[in-house]
């Protein structure tokens, strides 16, 4: 069916940039829809990523990076914060402190006074019904095992398997169930079969889902 796990994901990458296609059920669907391939937002690398985004008119030249998501986020939940203080929970170079948090100035999400920081403009989140899917040849347990890990910043984790691999792991759907995570079965001539679908949960991390909602805007701005 599929010779490489690579075939597997491009195949499924092409029906999926192809929303018009009968091959992808409506839950694989969303409007204004991004589809990403390989994102590594720091727990594993999941092979397809797909999340709708409202409208941005946001264009810059710099994207936060985690250090800067991670002190937005201090700072955000504890306003008046002293520099001292993100100094110590961070234990960050006071110079990589002061230049993040410039940065977050100029972009109005923070301001300085004496010495302290409060948050100031909030930030602005894009993505919206995020699924992530890690594809596996046949390995449905350590694909279940990676996929858990994207519940950090999806509102949906898969399982992709090749369609003649799926039985085994609907023997233990089981396990699915109790992780939260969905199975979906795919082929060329009949497309992606979803088996189970899950429940829609919230993201475990603000600072994965801003650093996706960061590689989404840097992705819209370099193809525009």
């Amino acid at each position: 069916m599929f010779n490489s796990e690579k075939e597997l994901v491009d195949e499924a990458m092409f029906l999926l940039r192809s929303p018009s296609s009968e091959k992808v059920p409506l839950d694989l669907k969303g409007e204004n829809q991004i589809v990403l391939q390989e994102v590594n937002l720091g727990y594993g690398i999941a092979d397809i990523v797909l999340t709708n985004c409202t409208k941005s008119t946001e264009k810059r030249d710099r994207y936060l990076n985690q250090v800067q998501i991670k002190l937005l986020i201090i700072i955000n939940n504890n306003p008046g914060i002293a520099l001292e203080e993100i100094e110590n929970r961070t234990k960050l170079r006071k110079k990589a402190i002061i230049d993040s948090i410039s940065f977050l100035e100029e972009l109005s999400l923070v301001k300085r006074t004496q010495g302290n920081v409060n948050p100031f403009k909030s930030y602005a989140l894009y993505v919206q019904n995020t699924i992530a899917i890690e594809a596996k040849l046949k390995n449905w347990k350590r694909a279940l095992k990676q996929a858990y890990r994207y519940k950090w910043f999806s509102h949906k984790p898969f399982v992709c398997l090749p369609s003649n691999k799926v039985p085994l792991a609907v023997k233990n759907i089981k396990e699915f169930k109790k992780m939260g995570v969905g199975l979906i079965g795919f082929c060329q001539e009949q497309g992606f079969q979803i088996i189970y679908n899950p429940r829609v949960e919230d993201p475990i991390s603000d600072e994965m889902t801003i650093l996706l909602n960061e590689l989404v805007l840097n992705s819209l701005h370099a193809s525009s």
